[in-house]
């Protein structure tokens, strides 16, 4: 809101100068009894000597303040700033009107008790520094139980309600001193120091006159010692007596009488009990019990006051900690601010330290200090729930909390237009616009849905239609809460936008996943470029959309400072996304510059800091692309078209996608096109910005281009995202990539067979660290397709139905039964610590040509106890308790056994097949079950091996060699969520049908400690099943199949085998005959041998023999490996060696 500061007759105030203030409203709102404040240079002598010349010609109170080096504050209330107009106020010479808001109260003529700061509606008392002083020079001793039975600071209105600020808890208090900062007709402030033992805690206390609040700005440091011993605390029942809250809160406790109201959740307090009533948080409350504000009041009395709670300007907090309301039995009601930093995710909404922590903390700032700002409002329950109009409450969080004309008044909100300045500039590379428009015309797809609703921008882009332009300036509707409705034009949704922000102030809008900045911007890109604008709403536009930009600049919106967590990995660099658009469409704001150095250097530390060298993401595939690529790519294209940096070009950007290409299905016979796979909060997908990429990188890396372009083709041409059609080109080159098995560290393996033909075999092998967004157990599960069909696989339900719990994923789940009532055992304890047991990690790695395999360990002595069923509902984000378990460590290998043409060709018509061996060891281990969840028809459980026929012509059996004879149970599950896009594609393959995922689960159960060794062999189902047999007493199975026979031997510990021209000494090996080849395959170091062929390696190796050709295969480090005793040395990494 560009104010204007007229300097007249130079910088100091001489005889006939002035000073004038002139403040311009830009966002169409009125503004009533707004303090405001400017720094002016104006020698101390003076400040007395000045009075204040109002928008009517009259002198109004001001108050000046020195400020030292000939600076000084000038303080006044703005009482109205009429919506789109201006006032201005004269600062001159003369006498000053107004008294001070300050009273001093008297023992007698020389001893002074108290100060008294008078708003008009209710007083605030203070002790003063002759009566602290008196007490610290007689009562030495006792200081420390002065102190905490001393009110700090005690707030009283007429009507008899009375609030009481005192220190409590056991901490020494070592001195104490009040310090009067300010005082005049405007507002009184005062600065209350208290040295502690080893520590200080610092309160200061504003009051402006005629309103209805207490601005409270607290600093302290103290040591770890003070945890849970120091408080300031405010009684809110000492001559007032609440019986009910209203508060935006996520309440999971069953409350007494709940309802709703403007302000959120209201209810009965109970005082049965004492209790944490709530904890009140500096930004979102995303756990149990935790809220973004409170009021309270006595609903007994309805012509009483409520008392509401407000954290206030988070981006001056510093290391939050929670605001406690704390309640008693006997109605006793109030609140404990903690004097130390210990932080606990549930308590304070922030844990230093933990590895999904996302926040920011100044540099520098002491690790034991904390700083918080907060309001306590007051005000009569009428005003506060009226029966019209708007809570006193909300125009509260508004005024002082968020969005006070004293910060808005800064901002620059009107400037000098650049003519030079053309639009659309954000989503169209610069010159190509006519290019663009002609591809996108003859894409008959793309022309048919323009003219939708959120397709307006685009729309207009492309067709220049003036219907559409008109509705995209002026269209009007209903806004809906966060995002305005899709369905307004620019000038409308850009007034909906500062209306909710208005309306609840940033503590009730702005959340770090908030993607409302960025559809404004975009939207006003294309609204700007309409013919039919007129140079007004341009003009109007343009200061909307610099709210919008000033406003996510702000550190209240978006705090990089505070330490307040700022969400999901994802969610922060969203924020500073907007501000890199902000730049691009406002390319002549004086803060552009700085809007886009903030979103580069977002962008940098998003691929830096949270993508691995091999690409993977800490949260799982859906929110690596679609939640945090998605953004990225919203303001890294607009930054490379107008001149910035080209993120493409960054190594972790082609990693991320060379990973999310290579982890993809096979093509899936359910929606015809291959797809990112249904891991975590995610459903099964396609990703358009696998295109995007191609032509964002055609001229920098063609070979990257192409084969980004190959997947975006595969998956169906997905072109969902906004703007995917001026990013995406249809006819650009693709290059089919070599897609092989592959090590991902965080995330797990892929293991991969008969790339890239129709029958191709995939392996997900999920065992690794990054573990948000992934349901909860699903550590060393998997799923699998093969010869052209999805057969092991796991719900992709996104949110709902949550499915967690180790039995609803394929793989183990060890002491599987109800630990308590309604609670059960045998999954992986999973704290919000992100405690290292959690997490599965991959020991072993190897690419043998005739089998790729991996094993994964997990070592623990706890588990977390969740409900046994989907459907009942956990408190969100809420920390399980740990509980004890034998400790244990389960160890899983999966080995996919690939087959070959005589001429050594890859085949996936031939017998590919998967091997799973699970080892549990430890002391007096809990028994386990061995999960699959199946896509099929029919399970025929009548033997072993079981006989999965599947919907799409594939059948798979499911042979168990340990534990001997097992039972099966089975059961199934489904749900109906699809991601909105793909369902497009399950319409395309399934006219007509809805959407339902039902999947089969096939259970057995191993005695304690037991492990289990498993064949999964799929087949045409008109092809001959495999015949199983067992050696080794489960350790080793025989697999005969229809081009030859096998011996594969898992053993958790060495054992010897031979068995005529066959032998095997080791842990795990494999015996392939395929025709005429015979593979010898070792997963971990030993021997084996079979004709006149044997193999010693001490890691894994893989030996072929082949039209009468030896091929020795090896991956890890390096090693002398024998063959037929011949002594073969062999170097680190993959190898491949022929042997004579």
């Amino acid at each position: 809101m560009r104010f204007l500061v007229m300097l007249l007759a130079g910088f100091c105030l001489a005889a006939h100068a002035a000073i004038t203030f002139t403040i311009k409203e830009h966002t169409h709102h009125t503004w009533t009894n707004e303090l405001v404040t400017y720094t002016v240079k104006l020698p101390a002598s003076q400040a007395k000597r000045v009075t204040l010349i109002g928008p009517e010609g009259k002198a109004v109170p001001v108050q000046v303040t020195p400020k030292g080096n000939g600076m000084a504050e000038v303080a006044f209330i703005v009482n109205v700033l009429p919506a789109d107009g201006e006032v201005t106020y004269t600062l001159k010479n003369g006498k000053p009107v107004g008294k001070s808001i300050i009273n001093r109260l008297y023992l007698n003529q020389k001893t002074q008790l108290f100060y008294s700061i008078d708003s008009g509606g209710f007083s605030v008392i203070f002790p003063s520094e002759q009566y602290i002083a008196g007490a610290q020079h007689f009562f030495p001793e006792t200081l420390n139980q002065l102190a905490l039975r001393l009110a700090l600071c005690e707030i009283h209105r007429a009507d008899g309600l009375a609030l009481d600020g005192f220190l409590q808890g056991e901490m020494k208090i070592l001195g104490m001193k009040q310090t009067l900062v300010a005082e005049g007709p405007i507002y009184g402030e005062f600065l209350t120091e208290c040295r502690l033992e080893a520590g200080y805690y610092r309160l200061r206390t504003r009051v402006v006159k005629g309103q209805n609040a207490v601005l409270f700005r607290e600093e302290f440091d103290n040591p770890k010692t003070a945890v849970g011993k120091a408080f300031m605390t405010f009684s809110l029942s000492t001559n007032y007596h609440p019986d009910r809250v209203s508060s935006a809160i996520r309440s999971w406790r069953k409350r007494t009488d709940p309802k709703t109201n403007a302000l959120g959740d209201d209810y009965k307090l109970d005082f049965d009990a004492a209790r944490k009533e709530m904890s009140i948080l500096a930004y979102v409350n995303w756990w149990p019990e935790t809220a973004r504000r409170a009021t309270f009041y006595n609903s007994a009395n309805l012509d009483g006051d409520a008392i509401s709670i407000l954290p206030a300007q988070i981006g001056g907090w510093r290391n939050p900690m929670g605001m406690y309301v704390m309640t008693e039995p006997g109605g006793k009601v109030r609140l404990d601010l903690p004097l130390y930093i210990d932080q606990d995710w549930v308590r304070d909404g922030v844990e230093w330290g933990n590895p999904y922590y996302t926040g920011k903390l100044e540099a520098g700032w002491p690790r034991t200090a904390g700083r918080r700002s907060w309001v306590l409002h007051i005000d009569s329950q009428a005003n506060v729930f009226p029966k019209e109009g708007r809570s006193s409450v909300l125009e509260a969080v508004r005024k002082y909390c968020d969005l006070p004309l004293d910060k808005v008044k800064d901002w620059t909100l009107d400037w000098p237009a650049d003519p030079n300045v053309t639009y659309p500039r954000l989503y169209v590379e610069p010159g190509k616009l006519d290019g663009i428009r002609a591809r996108v015309k003859d894409n008959p797809r793309w022309m048919k849905r323009f003219g939708q609703y959120m397709n307006r921008p685009i729309s207009y882009t492309i067709l220049e239609d003036q219907k559409i332009g008109d509705d995209l300036l002026h269209a009007k509707s209903h806004p809906s809460w966060n995002v305005p409705n899709d369905a307004q034009g620019s000038l409308e949704s850009l007034r909906s936008f500062v209306d909710k922000v208005w309306e609840h102030g940033y503590m009730g809008f702005a959340s770090p996943n908030n993607a409302a900045p960025m559809l404004e911007l975009i939207k006003f890109d294309a609204a700007m470029s309409v013919a039919t604008a007129t140079p007004e709403e341009k003009a109007e536009m343009r200061d909307w959309d610099a709210v919008v930009a000033n406003m996510v600049y702000d550190e209240d919106w978006h705090s990089t400072k505070s330490g307040v967590h700022r969400g999901n990995p994802n969610m922060p660099p969203r924020q500073e996304h907007h501000l890199g658009v902000a730049s691009c469409v406002l390319p002549d704001h004086p803060l552009a510059a700085a809007w886009r150095a903030r979103g580069e250097a977002e962008a940098i530390r998003e691929l830096d800091d949270l993508v691995r060298e091999a690409g993977t993401w800490r949260e799982c595939p859906h929110y690596q692309y679609e939640a945090a690529m998605y953004p990225l790519f919203q303001s890294a294209v607009p930054i490379a078209f107008n001149g910035g940096q080209n993120i493409f070009q960054h190594p972790k950007m082609k990693a991320t996608w060379d990973y999310l290409l290579n982890i993809s299905t096979p093509p899936d016979p359910r929606f015809g096109t291959r797809l990112v796979p249904a891991f975590g909060n995610g459903s099964w997908e396609q990703a358009p910005l696998f295109g995007w990429l191609a032509n964002l990188t055609k001229q920098d890396d063609p070979a990257f281009s192409k084969r980004m372009q190959w997947m975006w083709i595969e998956q169906g041409r997905p072109d969902w995202m906004a703007f995917s059609e001026t990013l995406l080109d249809p006819a650009l080159p693709t290059e089919q990539p070599s897609l092989t098995s592959m090590n991902y560290p965080g995330f797990g393996a892929i293991l991969r067979s008969g790339f890239p033909s129709k029958e191709e075999a995939w392996v997900a092998f999920r065992a690794g660290d990054n573990i948000e967004h992934y349901d909860y157990g699903d550590q060393n599960s998997f799923m699998f397709y093969a010869k052209g069909a999805p057969l092991v696989i796991q719900f992709g339900s996104q949110y709902q139905p949550a499915y967690r719990g180790a039995w609803y994923f394929n793989r183990v789940s060890i002491g599987h039964r109800e630990v308590k009532p309604g609670l059960f055992g045998g999954t992986e304890f999973a704290s919000a610590a992100g405690n290292e047991d959690y997490a599965a990690r991959m020991t072993g790695f190897a690419m043998l040509g005739a089998v790729d395999t991996a094993t994964s360990q997990h070592v623990t002595d706890r588990e977390g106890l969740v409900p046994d069923d989907k459907n009942v509902p956990m408190p969100p984000n809420f920390p399980m308790d740990p509980y004890p378990v034998p400790r244990r460590t389960w160890t899983r290998t999966m080995a996919l056994v690939r087959s070959f043409t005589a001429d050594g060709a890859e085949d996936p018509t031939g017998p590919v097949y998967l091997v799973l061996r699970d080892s549990l060891a430890g002391e007096n281990p809990l028994a386990s079950e061995w999960n699959l969840w199946l896509l099929a028809d029919t399970l025929d459980t009548a033997a072993n091996p079981v006989r999965a026929a599947g919907p799409h012509g594939v059948d798979l059996d499911i042979f168990l060699a340990e534990p001997a004879q097992p039972k099966w149970f089975t059961s199934e599950d489904s749900h109906t969520f699809l991601a909105g896009p793909t369902q497009e594609s399950w319409q395309k393959m399934n006219p007509g049908k809805p959407w339902k995922e039902t999947l089969k689960n096939l259970r057995a159960h191993a005695a304690s400690g037991g492990g289990y060794l498993a064949i999964l062999f799929p087949r045409k189902a008109d092809e001959a099943p495999p015949l199983f047999n067992t050696l080794l007493d489960g350790k080793g199975v025989y697999v005969t199949h229809a081009r030859g026979a096998d011996v594969v031997i898992m053993s958790e510990k060495p054992v010897a085998w031979v068995e005529g021209d066959r032998r095997f000494s080791g842990t795990q090996g494999i015996i392939r005959l395929e025709g005429d080849a015979l593979t010898l395959t070792l997963l971990a170091g030993g021997e084996i041998a079979a004709g006149k062929l044997t193999l010693k390696a001490t890691t894994p190796a893989s030996l072929t023999l082949r039209g009468g050709k030896m091929t020795l295969i090896t991956d890890g480090p390096a090693q002398t490996v024998a063959v037929n005793g011949k002594m073969v040395e062999v170097a680190a990494g993959k190898q491949k060696v022929g042997v004579k």
